[in-house]
């Protein structure tokens, strides 16, 4: 008899948990950092040559990723993300957004010649 609720519900088969792989939430998110930095970092490559420029606020923005970059690592070491290959990787994208920044900010400084003053 339909309706009859000591009938027994059909058993749905589990379907098993999928392995984060390396592309997963920590990995895109350091990523993002990183692009963010290049993103503020550009700009310097077309300052005329011989300007005197004064980088306060790029290098403020540019040392305050630090946080994010920590915020990566900290969310690939939750225990969901625990079993994610490679995870060295995420922690040295999550480490480089200053030196990245600064490593830049030299080659622009290089690259364009303008003069940063102190």
């Amino acid at each position: 008899m339909p309706g009859n609720s000591l009938e027994p519900s059909p058993i749905l088969p589990v379907c098993p948990q999928k392995k984060p792989g390396i592309f997963c939430l920590p990995f895109w998110w350091v990523i993002c950092v990183n692009l963010f930095v290049v993103y503020i970092t550009v700009p310097f490559y077309f300052v005329p040559r011989g300007e005197l420029i004064r980088p306060m606020g790029w290098s403020m923005v540019a040392s305050l990723t630090m946080f994010p970059g920590f915020g990566g690592i900290a969310i690939g070491m939750l225990r969901r993300y625990e079993r994610v290959p490679h995870q060295w990787i995420i922690i040295l994208l999550g480490l480089s957004p200053v030196p990245l920044a600064y490593l830049l900010f030299r080659l622009a400084v290089l690259i364009r010649g303008f003069i940063p003053e102190p």
